[in-house]
């Protein structure tokens, strides 16, 4: 019977292939880290409840994301829009079919986010964004949470015209969660902005 490859060697595979650099810091438990240029990057390969090798990708703010680790580090999340989980390599398998599994989701994931701006208007989104076979993953319940990240960025930046869409956005009253819940955005979003503003050592206002 032939025997499953670990997920260090898929990881190590990925960096042969050039789909992770040879910077990243790996793990045992399929977790790749690295910078490049303005973002942190995050690679997890997973075993799925059926037992098939699956991927998700986290894009990071490299500047004030590590002020920020207990909270999401200003990160979005990228997966694959349609579930491209395969079955978990063995050593009889061909390396072209696990290759072919890194090259279309892990190797192309890191391109999803254009630049801190990008990243900015991601998180302030109220939903999903696609992007070719990839979307973000965007759950509506961290939406005001996700306005204050994007704030906090747009004025990093000095973006006067994404701050006042911000603002325009946490001014938009109630959000109904898929539950039937419904959350007033900006008496959440004041709330998530005091936790930040502890870990960031200064006052975000978001009014």
């Amino acid at each position: 019977m032939a025997k499953q490859i670990s997920v260090t060697q898929v990881l190590k595979m990925a960096i042969a292939i050039g789909a992770i650099p040879e910077s990243a810091t790996v793990d045992r438990k399929g977790r790749a880290t690295w910078s490049s240029g303005e973002f942190a990057l995050v690679v997890m390969l997973e075993r799925r409840p059926d037992g098939r090798l699956g991927w998700h990708a986290f894009i990071g703010d490299l500047k004030l994301g590590p002020a920020l680790s207990s909270f999401g580090s200003l990160s979005v999340a990228i997966d694959p829009v349609l579930d491209d989980a395969v079955d978990w390599p063995t050593t009889d398998d061909p390396v072209d079919s696990v290759e072919e599994f890194l090259r279309g989701g892990v190797a192309v994931a890191p391109g999803f986010v254009v630049d801190r701006l990008d990243l900015a208007q991601l998180l302030a989104s109220e939903s999903d964004v696609r992007r070719g076979s990839l979307t973000t993953w965007l759950p509506p319940a961290n939406y005001p949470a996700r306005l204050v990240q994007a704030l906090i960025l747009a004025r990093d930046l000095g973006s006067v015209e994404l701050e006042a869409e911000v603002k325009e956005k946490l001014r938009s009253g109630t959000l109904l969660l898929p539950g039937g819940q419904e959350v007033d955005v900006a008496s959440s979003a004041k709330r998530w902005a005091k936790q930040y503003a502890k870990a960031l050592g200064h006052e975000v206002l978001v009014s």
